[in-house]
């Protein structure tokens, strides 16, 4: 170990110490004078006086030198050269952190045994004092071993893992690693990175909106595992569509399937499973790097539910050569319509046309009046509708509030015709009273204003996607009092409440006071 200077010239600085030895020196003692009345009368004696100049103030002089001494030396800049032994063992020391993909494609052919020799190759390469983690990934991020210098431990860690069906996330595993050593105090600190860099996956880091934040300092080791050249197809999605045919559906399956490999790939087989019996097979021929279409065909009754299993013959990769998917024939909610015998025909018909017009899923009404209506009828239904009529009490009224306990669901389009005493406490179903109708002029209409697109009952209007409701003028609407602020879902630019919602058990009430 020695002791150096930096900027040694600043020592000249110390030739300052004479300056709070001069000022000692050269101070004098005040003098005490005294007054006399007059000296004309003495003779004057020449006298020769000697002065001795002594330092009086020891301790605060060395104080003084000492500062002065300090100062310069500050700016001299001192350091110790420490033995160059010390200094190698010192910048010896190393955090790694093992990034081992262990997504579906790692799967494929000798590459998993390749990778799981290379992430064993970065751990025996450990030196004394070295630290290493074992993190895997996929989709997600898994510390597998924390930062330890047991390379037993590691390995031991390493000895028990497997690849996965999940999708590749190189950028979220990237920063997870970064994240480990961004406390570490270690001289070098690496990432070594064990891969086949799918091509989908350095997509989507091409692609990321937000790279991942790596202190400087960190070096990223990439280790690219291509293992043996197999040839290798996959499903990659399949897309449903249908339409109608008869009470049923006809659907249309379309698979895409995708030649992952640099090979081209010869009579593919692709076969759709239906129910676990086979249906129907086709045979494809991919060049290396295609994609292809690929069509099946089902007709499903109403309430039909299928399992279906699109798949490919074996290849090197079997992870991705099945689809499963469950297929639905079509379904319809069935719908009571509740109309009151003397209103206008065509006000029920419009309801009803529009109502028909819904196929995802579809409305299988049945349509009765007050008058008619039966219990059994409510029993069937799963969603009422009280169109502009004479809400049901007695009997009916409590079958339609154990309906709407159990989770049933009640809209009341509330016209001049609706009409009913049910209480609005603790025991009420519809969510506030109904008053008397509100007439507005063809040039002072109404508007919809401050609707809660956010309630699935009016989410499909977020946006205008769905239409424009404010710009939709009423002329007439019932009021409606006594609707707490939480359930109102709609007001009318007057603020009078327009649409309402009550839940009651499991189920909801929603009260529309215009028609």
């Amino acid at each position: 170990m020695s002791f150096g200077l930096l900027t040694p010239l600043f020592l000249a600085g110390l030739a300052a110490l004479a300056i709070p030895v001069l000022v000692h020196l050269v101070r004098r003692e005040e003098r005490a004078s005294f007054a006399f009345p007059s000296l004309m009368f003495l003779r004057s004696i020449p006298v020769h006086e000697h002065r001795r100049r002594t330092i009086r103030h020891w301790w605060l002089l060395i104080l003084r030198c000492l500062i002065i001494a300090l100062l310069s030396l500050a700016f001299a800049k001192p350091f110790i050269e420490w033995p160059t032994d010390i200094v190698g063992a010192v910048s010896k020391s190393r955090d790694r952190v093992v990034l081992l993909d262990r997504s579906r494609s790692m799967r494929s052919g000798s590459r998993w045994n390749d990778a799981l020799q290379a992430a064993g190759e970065a751990i025996d390469a450990l030196a004394g004092g070295d630290r290493a983690a074992l993190v895997l990934f996929d989709y997600d991020t898994l510390l597998a071993q924390k930062m330890t210098p047991d390379r037993a431990a590691l390995r031991a860690a390493l000895s028990s893992v497997q690849p996965s069906d999940g999708h590749t996330d190189l950028m979220g595993a990237i920063a997870r690693a970064g994240a480990l050593l961004e406390q570490s105090d270690a001289t070098r600190r690496e990432i070594v990175l064990i891969s086949d860099f799918q091509r989908s996956a350095m997509a989507s880091a091409e692609t990321a909106p937000i790279a991942p934040r790596i202190a400087p300092g960190i070096n990223i080791i990439a280790r690219p595992i291509t293992g043996a050249v197999v040839a290798n197809a996959a499903v990659a999605a399949v897309k449903v569509a249908r339409k109608a045919l008869g009470a049923g559906d006809a659907v249309e399956l379309t698979a895409r399937i995708v030649n992952t490999s640099g090979l081209p790939l010869d009579d593919v087989d692709l076969v759709m499973e239906v129910a676990g019996q086979e249906r129907e097979r086709l045979s494809l021929s991919l060049a290396a790097g295609e994609s292809r279409d690929a069509s099946f065909r089902l007709v499903l009754a109403p309430d039909e539910v299928l399992p279906v299993r699109l798949s490919l013959s074996d290849d090197a990769l079997a992870a991705d050569n099945d689809f499963h998917l469950v297929v639905s024939g079509p379904t319809a909610i069935a719908t009571l319509l509740i109309e009151d015998r003397g209103a206008p025909m065509e006000k029920g018909l419009h309801l009803q046309e529009a109502l028909r017009q819904g196929d995802a899923p579809g409305f299988r009404i049945t349509s009765r009046f007050v008058s008619q209506l039966r219990e059994s009828d409510i029993d069937d239904a799963d969603v009422i509708v009280i169109n502009d009529a004479p809400i049901p009490s007695g009997s009916l009224g409590d079958r339609l509030r154990g309906f709407i306990e159990s989770g049933g669901g009640v809209l009341v389009v509330a016209g001049g015709r609706t009409q009913g005493a049910w209480p609005n406490g603790d025991e009420g179903i519809v969510p506030g009273q109904l008053g008397a109708p509100v007439t507005r002029s063809e040039s002072n209409a109404a508007r919809l204003v401050r609707m809660n697109t956010l309630h699935p009952a009016l989410a499909a209007f977020a946006g205008g996607d769905g239409g424009d409701l404010a710009a939709a003028q009423i002329f007439r609407y019932r009021a409606l009092t006594g609707v707490d602020e939480k359930a109102v879902l709609a007001r009318y630019d007057d603020e009078s409440v327009a649409v309402a919602e009550r839940v009651v058990g499991h189920g909801r009430v929603l009260v529309v006071t215009t028609t």
